[in-house]
């Protein structure tokens, strides 16, 4: 089922399958903002990664001695979520977990996906609870797909302050290969062009900007506010006319992983019985 909420400057639809957003329509500018979701290049628009963010090495991890297999991003995105909240500029949807999911995420969980309007501002909230008894393992990321118009090459990215150490990490079948660091020539800009993502996802750690901006002929076309995610992913699909701006807290598994899932790198804590908050803004021009 899909819900609305809208303000004076945007129309936002949701589905109850994933939480996912599957329309940001920008009344000022009457255009819509959300990739449409055709599958001839993606089939999804915004979809939440959890419990993991990225692949992992063969498919599957171990957690006390025990093996789970375990697809890409995670099982949230394709479950239904319930709605808990509605107010004309703001949604709610929770999951809990199930038998179902145990059998693949041994942890009890509660996951609150939600959607706020603030002028040309949607707020993205997450709110994770540990319903069980031990330490939960867990990560989480967003993966929202944006439209593009016109040339790709008409884009750039604009980092809120210099990167002069900006470093791609190369994806090998999805993959970390962490002895194939890519370096990228530029400090807060970065001109956008298909074969830049030749070689899959632009992904990058531990960023010196909270706030990056797409601009297109040098008019803003948004801007996104993720303090505190320490991964930042950037990716389309060669040819496609979208690009995905991805704040994580967590990444895919390193190539050649043992699978332990207390190794993981990017894998957060999360103590019985106790919830934590996690938030980033995209604000439209």
């Amino acid at each position: 089922m899909t819900y609305t909420i809208e303000n004076e400057y945007l129309k936002v639809s949701a589905k109850s399958q994933g939480a996912e957003l599957t329309s940001i329509f920008n009344k000022i500018t009457g255009k819509e903002m959300l990739w449409e979701g055709n599958p001839e290049f993606w089939g999804r628009h915004a979809p939440v990664l959890f419990p993991f963010v990225g692949k992992l090495n063969n498919n599957s991890y171990t957690y006390n001695g025990k093996s789970f297999a375990m697809g890409q991003h995670g099982f949230a995105r394709d479950m239904d979520f319930e709605l808990v909240d509605q107010s004309e500029n703001k949604i709610q949807f929770s999951l809990n977990s199930s038998q179902e999911s145990k059998e693949n995420y041994p942890f009890d969980f509660e996951l609150i996906l939600g959607y706020e309007l603030a002028a040309e501002t949607i707020i993205h909230t997450y709110e994770i609870k540990n319903s069980g008894t031990t330490d939960m393992l867990y990560s989480i990321g967003a993966h929202p797909a944006y439209n593009i118009e016109g040339e790709f090459s008409e884009y750039e990215l604009l980092f809120e302050k210099p990167e002069p150490h900006l470093q791609r990490t190369y994806l090998q079948s999805g993959l970390l290969d962490t002895q194939k660091p890519y370096t990228l020539n530029n400090e807060r800009i970065l001109p956008l062009n298909h074969q830049l993502f030749a070689e899959d996802a632009l992904v990058f750690e531990n960023l010196e900007s909270d706030k990056i901006t797409l601009v297109r002929n040098e008019e803003k076309v948004l801007s996104m506010n993720f303090k505190g995610f320490p991964f930042f992913g950037i990716w389309t699909k060669p040819g496609a006319p979208f690009l995905c701006l991805e704040p994580w807290l967590g990444i895919a598994d390193v190539h050649n992983f043992n699978g332990d899932l207390s190794e993981k790198k990017g894998v957060m804590t999360l103590k019985a019985d106790d919830k934590i908050n996690f938030d980033y803004s995209v604000s439209f021009y």
